[in-house]
């Protein structure tokens, strides 16, 4: 990836050191219960037509698949 520029004083960031983990649904640096009840949400025929963030997988559905990409990272904090 690289490095992204933050702020005008053009600061640096190392991308490529940044791991990113699929299933912070309520973006606040960890995976507990509260994403998991977001996944629930829009699981299966409840996916809204505009997306979900729970399509980990990117195929238009919220399914078995997002849950085994989900599952292993549930407890994880980000730093």
């Amino acid at each position: 990836m690289g490095s992204v520029v933050l702020g005008t004083n053009n600061t640096s960031l190392n991308a490529t050191s940044i791991e990113l983990f699929p299933g912070d649904l309520t973006s606040d640096g960890k995976i507990d219960l509260f994403d998991f009840n977001k996944f629930v949400e829009d699981f299966g025929p409840r996916m809204p037509q505009s997306g979900s963030p729970a399509d980990f997988d990117q195929n238009r559905k919220v399914d078995l698949f997002d849950y085994n990409l989900f599952v292993p990272n549930f407890g994880k904090v980000g730093e």
